[in-house]
């Protein structure tokens, strides 16, 4: 009988690298989505943290990450600028912290670059999306890319990665119009 095992390690490295494809290309288009994504990690990640703190477990700890999850998510949908400000750092934040392999040093970076994206989107709405989109899917699928075709260097993923976000972002601004935003 074949061993699995291999290539069903694979599989959240590539259903990661199909996201991160379609953020590079269709991130734009996709903005509602992403920001409701967005909302309900971020949702489901406070839900966690608070749950954890008042020692909940089981099907509680699961209620918990659901609900803020959901009410995050309807949040960051219902305040577009705040969603976007959201969206815009965390694909700038995911997009810088898988190219660096120093995990504090990844999210201080990430940080910076987020915070910067964030800030960008509330002035210039439509650049900033694709933008961050772009070059944070592409970064990002890039970085995954590297286990998918069994390489090691972390330069191919990066040489990968750029050269991804700037098809990616030609895409976008190539496919919206400025009206859209």
């Amino acid at each position: 009988m074949p061993d699995f095992s291999a290539l069903t390690a694979l599989w959240p490295t590539l259903l990661t690298v199909l996201l991160a494809l379609a953020d590079c290309f269709l991130g734009f288009q996709l903005s509602k989505f992403w920001i409701s994504l967005a909302g309900f990690v971020l949702g489901a990640a406070l839900g966690g943290w608070i749950a954890a703190l008042l020692s909940i477990e089981g099907w509680l700890f699961l209620l918990c990450l659901l609900l803020l999850g959901a009410a995050g998510a309807l949040l960051a949908y219902r305040i577009y600028r705040g969603g976007v400000f959201l969206l815009c750092f965390l694909a700038a934040f995911g997009g810088i912290y898988a190219l660096i392999p120093t995990p504090w040093v990844g999210a201080l970076a990430g940080c910076a670059a987020g915070l910067l994206a964030g800030v960008l989107s509330l002035k210039l709405l439509r650049p900033a999306l694709i933008l961050s989109t772009g070059i944070g899917g592409g970064l990002c699928a890039g970085a995954g890319l590297l286990p998918l075709l069994g390489l090691e260097n972390p330069l191919w993923g990066l040489l990968a990665g750029i050269a991804l976000a700037i098809a990616g972002v030609a895409v976008q601004f190539h496919t919206t119009s400025e009206e859209e935003g």
